[in-house]
């Protein structure tokens, strides 16, 4: 049996994208294709009438890439979705923008919400025990 050094785990278990880690817990079953989501922004280059979306965050190298969302007249929501990966042309990720944050009339709406549930669930338990 060989030893490994305590800091890395054995070749067997490595795998180089961490979103397939799971994968190698499947033994003997067919993995599904992943195509984890990158966040991106759109990003105009100056002197241009190009603009890219720009991926701050690549999920197989975390480094920064650039795909072209089109000219200035173009919608650049169109080409949101499956992108190959510069990194690793074999795999493939899909182009999305980042979830908003709750507005703060969203936010008192939702406690709002939650409030008059829980009032309605302690007053219901209450007349239930009686």
């Amino acid at each position: 049996m060989r030893l490994y050094r305590a800091s890395l785990p054995p070749p067997h278990l490595t795998v180089e994208n961490p979103a397939l880690w799971h994968h190698k817990a499947m033994k003997g079953k067919k993995a599904l294709p992943i195509n984890p989501q990158a966040w991106v922004t759109l990003r105009e280059m100056p002197g241009t009438r190009v603009a890219f979306w720009v991926v701050e965050s690549c999920p197989y190298c975390t480094k920064q890439h650039f795909h072209l969302a089109g000219a200035r007249d173009d919608d650049p929501e169109e080409r949101l979705g499956e992108a190959k990966a510069p990194c690793r042309p074999e795999h493939t990720y899909i182009l999305a923008l980042p979830p908003r944050a709750q507005t703060k009339g969203g936010k008192r709406a939702q406690q709002r919400r939650e409030r008059r549930e829980n009032r309605r669930l302690t007053r219901g338990g209450a007349l239930e025990d009686e």
